[in-house]
């Protein structure tokens, strides 16, 4: 195939990329057809500002191993990336000897075998770096200038797609940030009355609570002290109703603190088990899963037992299968204020799903698709508070006929893995 037949081929992939693991995974399919280099990657800067990259993908033979050995750059002390960010390149390094005289260090833990690299540049200035390489037994490809011209093309190729797709993500981005701070701000209105009827709710359950165990102290008979149970009930969940109204807007202070992951999973297994009939089948993560999280377990245990209760009255009679999952992710670049590594916990069901509508709504206060008196349209609402209370977030995705999941991203700290 010829350079310029490639190069159309790979500008009409790079034209229908709307995400940037779509873009590194057509500019892998480039560079092994073109160069013979098995993996390709793309690194961005978070912050113009910032001395060091996140990887942002990684596609090929090698994928797994350029992510989990290098998934930070650092551009100190590194003579190919501080000449790739003045603007300059691309580079090729044919050699493994010819890394290591770069960054010893690095060739040493990644033992690349060849690597070429370019700079990522838009709106005037450097971004990141797009590179591919040859790594552990691949064959190390005869490489040359020729390779260095077609290269540079390709980086102005990729770096304008870049641009366009980063762009809609920031504006994306931006959207949801507005958005949220105007429902921050009815949050903190709800906040601000929720918190008065909640004293003034607490005062008078006191003394109907105070009543009932004088009367439990008084001379009964055992239907009538069963005629007590039901209001005993009606206290405690009109207690739980408080505490999901102090819930909103993150009135309640965390105590936070780091705990294994399965900890957290077998606390939450715990309470919901006794509540899924036998046609609810209940899948968990892997086993072999390791990480930590700074978490109030409580608060979060109750969050990911409403999303599995919810989970299992969209599945209805006809029943099917709850999936409570984990795994770690570097973080998400489209969004303008990332914490770094995070662990993402999914709820997911084989339900019916929800319109887009429903599915738009499904956070806000008070809403709720169950029948009057059967929830108080607190719960993902609060669910979603809790969450950012720990500096994440919570997504949902649902299509009709196909199911619902819930995903919650949390700040991370990993672990050695078992």
């Amino acid at each position: 195939m010829s350079e310029l037949k490639r190069l159309r081929d790979l500008q009409g992939a790079l034209d229908g990329c709307d995400e940037l693991d779509a873009l590194v995974a057509a500019l892998a399919e480039f560079s092994s057809s073109a160069f013979g280099l098995s993996t390709s990657w793309l690194y961005l800067q978070r912050k113009p500002t910032d001395d060091a990259m996140q990887i942002v993908a990684v596609r090929g033979r090698h994928e797994e191993h350029v992510r989990k050995n290098l998934p930070e750059v650092a551009m100190a002390g590194d003579a190919m990336l501080i000449y790739l960010a003045q603007g300059k390149g691309p580079i090729l390094l044919p050699t493994a000897e010819a890394i290591a005289a770069n960054n010893e260090a690095v060739q040493r833990k990644m033992q690349n075998q060849a690597l070429m690299a370019a700079p990522v540049i838009y709106v005037g200035a450097f971004r990141g770096v797009i590179g591919a390489g040859a790594f552990l037994d691949d064959a190390t490809p005869p490489l040359g200038q020729d390779d260095v011209e077609l290269y540079a093309l390709v980086s102005a190729m990729v770096s304008a797609a870049t641009a366009r797709i980063t762009e809609r993500e920031f504006q994306d981005e931006r959207a949801r940030l507005v958005a949220r701070m105007v429902e921050h701000e009815r949050l903190e209105t709800v906040r601000v009355l929720a918190a008065g009827m909640v004293h003034d709710l607490r005062n008078m359950l006191g003394v109907v609570t105070q009543s009932v165990e004088m009367l439990k102290l008084s001379p009964l008979d055992a239907g009538q002290l069963a005629d007590l149970v039901p209001l005993t009930e009606a206290i405690d969940r009109a207690q739980g109703v408080c505490d999901e109204l102090l819930g909103l807007g993150g009135a309640a202070e965390l105590d936070v603190r780091a705990i294994p992951y399965r900890e957290l999973e077998e606390r939450v297994v715990r309470l919901v088990e006794p509540l899924l009939p036998d046609h609810v089948e209940l899948v968990r993560a892997e086993p072999g899963f390791e990480a930590e999280v700074p978490v109030d377990a409580p608060r979060l245990v109750q969050v990911f037992v409403n999303l599995i209760v919810n989970a299992r009255d969209a599945l209805g009679e006809r029943g099917g299968t709850i999936r409570f999952s984990c795994r770690t992710t570097d973080g998400d670049p489209s969004r303008i204020l990332t914490p770094g590594p995070m662990v993402v916990i999914t709820v997911q069901d084989d339900g019916e799903g929800m319109s887009p509508n429903v599915r738009d709504r499904v956070f806000e206060p008070f809403f709720s698709t169950k029948a009057r008196g059967e929830g108080t349209g607190l719960g993902l609402a609060t669910a979603r508070s809790v969450v950012e209370q720990h500096g994440g977030w919570i997504e949902c995705q649902s299509e009709r006929g196909v199911g619902t999941s819930f995903s919650i991203y949390l700040p991370s700290q990993l672990a050695a893995s078992a």
